[in-house]
C-alpha cells in the first residue's frame, strides 16, 4: 500500500467535505472511502493530508513540527493496518489538529502515535460496520 500526499486546496476541501469524521483529543480525522470519493483514486494508494491552522499554533516552527510528526504517525499507522485499510476501501485521510502546544519541544511522536492509532482503529471499525450495512440482503 502506497501513501501519497493530497495536493491542492480543492482536493483537501473535497476530502474534508465528503469524509466521515472521527475525533479524539487534539486530533480530527476525516476519511473518504473509494466508492464515495469525489475524485478517482488509484487502488492500493491512500492519500493523506495534514492541516494545522495558524489559530492553533501561532509559530510556523510549531505548525511544521506538528505536521511532520503527524504525517509520520499516519504513514506508520497506515503501514501497520494496511490490509484492514485496503479491505475498508479507504481512499483519503485528512488530519486536522484542533489544539497544539505552545512550544514545539512539548510534542513528540510518542505523544501522537497512540492517538493516531486509536483514531485509525475507530475509523476501521466504523468502515466495517458501514460496509456490512451497505450489502444487499
Amino acid at each position: 500500500m502506497h501513501v501519497r500526499p493530497i495536493k491542492g486546496f480543492e482536493a483537501f476541501s473535497d476530502a474534508y467535505r465528503s469524509g466521515r469524521r472521527v475525533s479524539a483529543g487534539l486530533l480530527l480525522l476525516s476519511v473518504t472511502l473509494r466508492r464515495r470519493a469525489p475524485r478517482e483514486v488509484d487502488p492500493g494508494v491512500v492519500l493523506i493530508g495534514v492541516t494545522v491552522s495558524k489559530r492553533m499554533a501561532k509559530k510556523a516552527v510549531v505548525r511544521s513540527r506538528i505536521r511532520r510528526l503527524l504525517r509520520e504517525a499516519l504513514r506508520s499507522g497506515i503501514r501497520r493496518h494496511a490490509s484492514e485499510i485496503e479491505q475498508a476501501t479507504i481512499a483519503t485521510i485528512v488530519a486536522v489538529v484542533r489544539n497544539a502546544p505552545s512550544h514545539p519541544a512539548l510534542i513528540t511522536l510518542e505523544d501522537i502515535q497512540p492517538l493516531v492509532d486509536q483514531l485509525l482503529l475507530r475509523v476501521l471499525g466504523e468502515c466495517n460496520t458501514l460496509s456490512t450495512d451497505d450489502r444487499p440482503s
